[in-house]
């Protein structure tokens, strides 16, 4: 089940920050998700992916620079099933290549 968070720091309200709660055998396991934004971007970038034909134990190259943007990506592919491949542009050609 997934619920909603808000934190108060200092009078000042954040959130909503996304957990999901599993049970596991006899133990409830709390996870954090993300922020509601985020979930809505990476279900549409999920969606995106399909209509671009990426489906599941597809391989997939992440070819770019540390971001919040490649983060959102490389989640998207996961949640697909896809297998990532990351590879970072400060890479020579030559570790990339092998």
């Amino acid at each position: 089940m997934v619920h909603k968070k808000f934190i108060t720091i200092n009078g000042k309200k954040y959130g909503p920050y996304l957990y999901e709660n599993k049970r596991v055998g006899q133990k409830v396991l709390t996870t954090y998700i993300g922020k509601n934004e985020d979930k809505k971007n990476i279900e549409s970038l999920m969606d995106a992916l399909i209509k671009s034909g990426i489906s599941p134990k597809n391989k997939v190259a992440l070819f770019a620079k540390n971001s919040k943007e490649w983060h959102s990506f490389d989640k998207a592919l996961l949640c697909l099933g896809a297998i990532v491949i990351p590879i970072d542009p400060a890479w020579s050609p030559e570790i990339i290549q092998s």
